[in-house]
């Protein structure tokens, strides 16, 4: 969750061991005393030591108050440590950091939806994954109470599942695969795809990640893991319209070069390299054509067909719900025969 709050070049990243620190502490503190994520929020929000107030104190209350072997060592001395501190500009970036983390909190709906109000099927990832099920979630980008750190948090937890699964199954992977579709991963699911795409693919995880531009992967998860993230994926497809040279020439460099007759006119022969996919065609890349470039294969302009257009993944015909009058007649006459009798 807190991973899912701010990019990775604002400056934000020393608060984040001890967000996670202090997060890790009041979900615990919830678990143990019956709570859910509204105290949570709470908690966040008010980040007093005092108990009675009803902020994060609470939390320090009944963590204090369980016997030992329940709190790991160190969670109870960090969020005491956080609390206490003189030091009120650390306490205050950390818990900021903490409440954009928990800020879907606020949405009504979004609340009812995390805390079970809303009367829906808590999610069991082992069952997902034993049923070969499928997810969907959709969500978008918000400049206030982002979903983002909520949907990282519920990826992660899959992520995580899968990975504990693969390494009960012969060879440590699963088989079939799970498939992670990540659309707008760099602003809706912001996990850190950084680690999970170079682990991912021998556990039977396969990872399908979108973005708009080639920068937000610098902007989300920094330089180092904006670059690990373009190495470690195995297949690139990259569509017509960029329009930053040096993400043109990339994709360019990629494709690699060719030897092209030059003639001399003296008769001899003179090769000169040229690229393959010079920058101007890969930005002119034709609406529904992409340019794949998938490990040691040459570089390929493939076609894509839009899945309205395929027949394999065309819905199934309608099922007719309604019986024809005269069987919904005789049904009907059926029943009351039945109730009167």
């Amino acid at each position: 969750m807190v991973g899912g709050v701010s990019a990775s070049d604002d400056g934000g990243d020393r608060w984040d061991q001890w967000s996670v620190s202090v997060l890790t502490a009041l979900l615990m503190a919830a678990d143990l005393s019956g709570r859910d994520m509204t105290t949570v929020a709470r908690w966040v929000f008010s980040p007093t030591n005092d108990a009675r107030s009803g902020g994060a104190g609470e939390a320090l209350d009944v963590l204090g108050r369980n016997p030992g072997g329940r709190v790991p060592e160190g969670t109870l001395d960090a969020l005491r440590q956080v609390l206490a501190t003189d030091a009120r500009k650390t306490r205050d970036s950390i818990f900021m950091t903490l409440s954009e983390a928990v800020k879907f909190m606020t949405d009504p709906q979004v609340a009812a939806l995390v805390t079970g109000r809303d009367g829906g099927q808590e999610l069991d990832a082992d069952q997902l994954l034993a049923g070969r099920g499928s997810l969907f979630v959709v969500g978008s980008d918000r400049e206030h109470a982002s979903i983002a750190p909520l949907l990282a948090a519920m990826t992660g937890h899959l992520f995580e599942t899968a990975k504990r699964v693969a390494s009960s199954r012969p060879k440590g992977r699963l088989d079939p695969p799970l498939g992670l579709f990540l659309d707008e991963a760099a602003l809706i699911t912001p996990v850190p795809l950084d680690r999970w795409v170079a682990d991912a693919g021998g556990r039977g995880i396969h990872i399908e990640w979108a973005v708009q531009s080639p920068s937000q992967l610098a902007q989300r998860w920094g330089a180092k893991g904006g670059e690990t993230i373009w190495n470690a994926t195995n297949a690139k497809v990259m569509f017509g319209g960029l329009s930053l040279r040096e993400d043109l020439e990339r994709a360019s460099v990629l494709c690699g070069d060719r030897h092209e007759p030059v003639p001399t006119g003296d008769g001899e022969e003179r090769y000169e390299k040229v690229r393959v996919c010079p920058v101007d065609r890969v930005r002119t890349i034709p609406q529904w054509h992409a340019l794949l470039i998938h490990r040691a294969t040459p570089a390929t302009v493939v076609r894509i067909s839009p899945v309205w257009e395929r027949s394999d993944l065309r819905p199934p015909p309608a099922i007719i719900t309604q019986a024809p009058t005269s069987v919904a007649v005789r049904a009907a006459g059926h029943a009351a025969d039945q109730v009167a009798a």
